[in-house]
């Protein structure tokens, strides 16, 4: 499981891609936290923990990275 920002995501799919896990379980975080309201964030960060624990429990498809 990763955890990136938005703006990282590509980097990681390519990264996780070189390295031979392209099923790699990737959470995309909003980019711009410091310009949100803290509701903004609670809600960002719920989102991002229901998606955490479905890609964990295997409830969440995973999709290949292309090559």
């Amino acid at each position: 499981m990763t955890l990136v920002t938005e703006k990282f995501l590509n980097l990681a799919r390519t990264v996780a891609r070189a390295k031979g896990v392209s099923t790699l379980p990737i959470v995309a975080l909003p980019a711009n936290a410091e310009f949100m309201t803290e509701e903004e964030i609670r809600v960002a960060a719920d989102k991002a923990f229901q998606e955490v624990v479905a890609k964990l429990k295997g409830s969440a498809p995973e999709t290949p990275i292309p090559a």
